[in-house]
């Protein structure tokens, strides 16, 4: 049992030491900054038209932000609380200080209630996921910053990572704007994935193009649904950074041109109410000095225009923003029965309340964000959304200032919206966008069915309807045991949509449902198609006498698998490790959310990764080898383990044919047209998948 239960520790003895004195996650002990460095600036002081943003005093080693203009931090204070906010440099310090940080709290807050408390865990004394840095000092020694950047993944938390954002449209956005914008964007995303399915199509090489469709499919399955639509033109993700000489009506947004009109979104997004139209300023001096006239993912605003943002904060809130040449985009004021509404003054919580737990905070919030979004495409009245809205906003900060969620809940008569607009006061979501997404529970299975060959009576498990294209499960019929020890029938997690063979049964009847149905059917439709073709796929048949021509190559490629296979046990040994991380975590933390724990799992496998040098080696074909594959030089399950161990999208060009270029004429088409419609170069080649060189030649010879 103790052998099973410390399978990670079984390894070859090597070395002295895996961690070098790192703690589970990786972290070295984090480096404390003293507060009498630091001076809160209060909301009597200003401090609540920045609220979340630590100014740092240029020019200090340990605080410095590198080459960075600003960065999502967390910065420990004297050993037992911390600092989290977005850091930029400042310029006004009195004598003594290196930070300001600013709070919305009032004076009578003493520091060690405005500041966090760090958590009990050596690991996470944050509660969030982050990545230390060092510096070299003035004496050309390595030293680490008091600066912890947010994230796990190389790059996070710094300028240039909101960028990186997804920068498709979610349907809690598009859904209530337009149908006729909703329906151009979903088939412009439509069209882009007929555009890639063509091209596996046209790969020369059957067993690449069969592995490129299948994951295909499983890309346009998710597609359905995840309801996101393709990108306006140069729609961007950008981080919120407070510039309180704007005017209400203006953004510092350096990637825009200035004059030009924007709109910002934000999640959860209620309605277009919530989306103000800003006028892009980029001459506004406080903005250049602190962000930067080069900013690669930033914007500023006043907290006026944040607080209509669903009442954002600058501690690293972003914001989706679209140019609005052609008023395309639906935006209204604030509504007025929101005006001046404070959740923290009018529903804070009594003595004695039992504080809401992060994951019941999310439960709440999904329901009421549902609730919202049901409302708005059915048409609900201005007072009604604001009933909801304010509810949400007391939802949404109910964990982290104990507010009574609960008496909003009958004060703005949430059970009254929900019998109305979903059926029932117990009832979920009611509307195809609402409820595509949403959890069900059915009977555990597994993939595939066994089926008879009525000609030889030999079974198999067959993993697709060869009729249909659709995936074929068959009901397992487990059973699981409860805490109490009752047996009950053992369960698998998925989505209405997974589950739904036709998306309309989930719509109410709207015109914007029907929009994004039409959509989701489309993309199943593709799926099945591109399972279908996977599976009427035969591999190149194997030829000894090209075997002999290239044996050099077989026998090259056959060294370049072993080397790539020889990571395996220790990918093995760090999932080991990665996985004992975690459960020791979630047994010192029983009350672990989702979000938490996937954080966990992600930082806990890359420093296991780490510890254990599990870093596999793709696989490089040269063009000789790609010859010998392609003459049937190598088995189809050699070529199997080979793809299972390479680039595959790399071998595209590679399995192309040779009188195309690197774009299909589809695809030429569609550049064209994306460049008519306003998007940028740089926009359309990341939306195709090219580069800017390839793009260049296209459009050129258009």
């Amino acid at each position: 049992m103790d052998v099973s239960r410390n399978r990670e520790k079984i390894i070859v003895l090597d070395h002295y030491s895996e961690d070098g004195g790192r703690s589970y996650l990786g972290l070295e002990p984090i480096q404390n900054v003293d507060g009498k460095r630091i001076l809160i600036r209060y909301n009597e002081d200003g401090g609540a038209l920045k609220d979340g943003v630590i100014e740092l005093r240029p020019g200090v080693e340990d605080i410095s932000l590198g080459n960075s203009h600003y960065a999502q931090v967390r910065i420990g204070v004297e050993g037992s609380h911390y600092m989290k906010g977005m850091a930029v440099y400042g310029d006004k310090f009195p004598p003594g200080i290196d930070m300001i940080y600013n709070t919305n709290k009032n004076r009578d807050i003493p520091p060690d209630k405005v500041f966090k408390s760090m958590k009990e865990d050596e690991d996470n004394p944050f509660g969030a996921t982050i990545r230390q840095r060092h510096y070299i000092d003035a004496n050309g020694d390595r030293q680490l910053s008091a600066l912890n950047l947010v994230g796990y993944v190389e790059g996070a938390g710094e300028e240039g990572a909101w960028s990186n954002w997804s920068r498709n449209i979610s349907s809690q956005i598009l859904s209530k704007q337009p149908p006729k914008l909703a329906k151009a964007q979903l088939e412009l995303a439509a069209s882009l994935r007929q555009d890639e399915f063509d091209e596996i199509m046209s790969l020369t090489n059957p067993s690449v193009r069969r592995k490129l469709l299948e994951s295909f499919a499983d890309a346009a399955d998710a597609d359905a649904g995840h309801l996101k639509a393709a990108a306006l033109p140069r729609q961007a993700t950008h981080v919120l950074l407070p510039v309180n000489t704007l005017a209400d009506n203006e953004v510092f947004a350096p990637n825009y041109r200035d004059g030009e009109v924007v709109v910002l979104f934000r999640h959860p997004h209620g309605g277009i109410f919530e989306a103000p139209s800003l006028v892009v300023n980029n001459k506004n001096p406080e903005a250049i000095r602190m962000i930067g006239k080069d900013a690669r993912d930033a914007v500023g605003i006043n907290a006026k225009v944040a607080r209509q943002l669903s009442g954002a904060d600058f501690d690293g809130d972003a914001v989706v923003v679209i140019p609005n040449r052609d008023r395309a985009l639906r935006t209204a004021p604030p509504l007025e029965a929101l005006k001046d509404f404070d959740p923290q003054t009018m529903y804070r919580g009594y003595e004695g309340m039992k504080p809401i737990s992060k994951a019941g905070k999310q439960m709440e919030m999904g329901k009421v964000s549902n609730l919202i979004t049901d409302m708005t495409i059915q048409g609900a009245n201005p007072n009604e959304i604001a009933r909801a809205v304010r509810h949400s906003m007391v939802v949404i900060d109910s964990e982290k200032h104990n507010l009574n969620y609960q008496q909003s809940y009958k004060d703005n008569g949430i059970e009254q919206l929900k019998e109305k607009y979903q059926g029932a006061a117990n009832a979920g979501a009611s509307t195809l966008i609402s409820r595509a997404s949403a959890t069900i529970w059915i009977p555990h299975r597994k993939e595939g069915q066994i089926i008879t060959d009525p000609d030889t009576g030999k079974t198999k498990r067959v993993y697709v309807d060869p009729q249909t294209g659709d995936k074929l499960f068959t009901e397992t019929g487990e059973v699981s045991k409860t805490k109490k020890g009752k047996l009950v029938p053992r369960v698998t997690k998925s989505t209405r949509m997974a589950e739904t063979d036709d998306a309309r049964k989930l719509s109410s009847g709207t015109v914007i449902e029907s929009v994004y149905a039409d959509y989701a059917n489309r993309m199943k439709s593709i799926a099945r198609k591109a399972r279908l073709e996977a599976l009427n796929t035969k591999d190149i048949p194997y030829s000894p006498s090209a075997r002999k021509v290239y044996d050099n190559e077989v026998g090259s490629l056959r060294k370049k698998l072993t080397l790539a296979i020889m990571n395996k046990p220790l990918e093995r040994q760090a999932q080991l490790l990665a996985n004992r991380i975690v459960s020791a975590k979630k047994a010192a933390n029983p009350e672990m959310d989702a979000a938490d724990l996937k954080r966990l799992k992600g930082q806990a496998l890359v420093e296991a990764r780490n510890r254990m040098g599990a870093n596999k080696p793709l696989i490089q074909i040269t063009d000789r080898e790609w010859h010998a594959i392609q003459a049937g030089a190598i088995s189809p399950s050699f070529l199997t383990k080979i793809l299972q161990n390479t680039d595959v999208d790399a071998l595209k060009g590679r399995a192309l044919p040779h009188q195309k270029i690197a774009m299909s004429p589809a695809r030429a088409n569609r550049a064209k047209a994306m460049l008519a419609a306003g998007n940028t170069r740089a926009d359309i080649a990341d939306a195709l998948g090219v580069s800017l060189s390839v793009l260049d030649r296209v459009l050129e010879e258009g």
